[in-house]
């Protein structure tokens, strides 16, 4: 069972967003795959009981939690024969994302093209490596806006801290907003879409991540 993290210091970065789409391309994939949702603003929860009211099925599983109840919720996860855990979690760097970050087999950072999310990402990259996490964490362009001078800060940004960069990572798509609405994925809504393949290739391109971060930990621990 693979568990990934995403988080942002930043609100608005597209976190739940991203989760969600994952989610629902990854159960197109055959896999079983659980939501924590950490955020105060409980909006993956929200969106799990708008997906059993519309389209009158349950997964994935969305959980709501709190901290504590972060390692609890993983085995109870494990134990159900899960493949995929994500974790959404409030827009902060702080004991309850970086805890969410330290249970996590990969930390995911979404950034979108702005000065202020660009800060935010410098804030955020500086405190897991505070907490020794980089080793574990990749970054996903969301949304770029085409902003050239930003897209270069982030770049920088992402060879300052040794961090891998998805680009263009999730596209801008309304689409993705429409069968959230829905109460579906848009892998599940518009399986051959243009959107669509973007998710697709998105999870394909962090599961090939999250391998190489498993293999290096056994090289490392043998």
């Amino acid at each position: 069972m693979r568990v990934w993290t995403v988080l942002s210091q930043k609100g608005g970065s597209g976190k739940t967003t991203l989760v969600l789409h994952l989610a629902m391309a990854a159960i197109d994939r055959g896999k079983a795959v659980s939501i924590i949702d950490l955020d105060t603003q409980r909006s993956a929860e929200k969106w799990g009981a708008l997906r059993r009211l519309k389209v009158k099925k349950a997964a994935p599983a969305i959980v709501p939690a709190l901290l504590h109840d972060i390692d609890r919720m993983i085995e109870a996860a494990r134990s159900a024969d899960n493949d995929l855990v994500l974790i959404d979690t409030p827009p902060a760097t702080n004991n309850t994302t970086l805890r969410a970050g330290g249970v996590a087999d990969m930390i995911i950072v979404p950034t979108r093209t702005s000065t202020l999310d660009v800060d935010a990402l410098r804030d955020t990259l500086q405190a897991l490596m505070d907490a020794d996490k980089l080793d574990r964490t990749i970054l996903v362009l969301n949304a770029p806006n085409g902003d050239k001078a930003m897209l270069t800060g982030i770049e920088r940004l992402a060879r300052d801290y040794g961090t891998p960069l998805l680009s263009p990572g999730l596209a801008d798509s309304a689409a993705l907003a429409s069968s959230l609405g829905k109460g579906k994925g848009i892998v599940e809504q518009s399986r051959n879409s243009k959107a669509a393949e973007n998710v697709i290739t998105l999870l394909d391109d962090l599961v090939r991540h999250s391998r190489r971060i498993e293999r290096t930990r056994k090289r490392e621990n043998a």
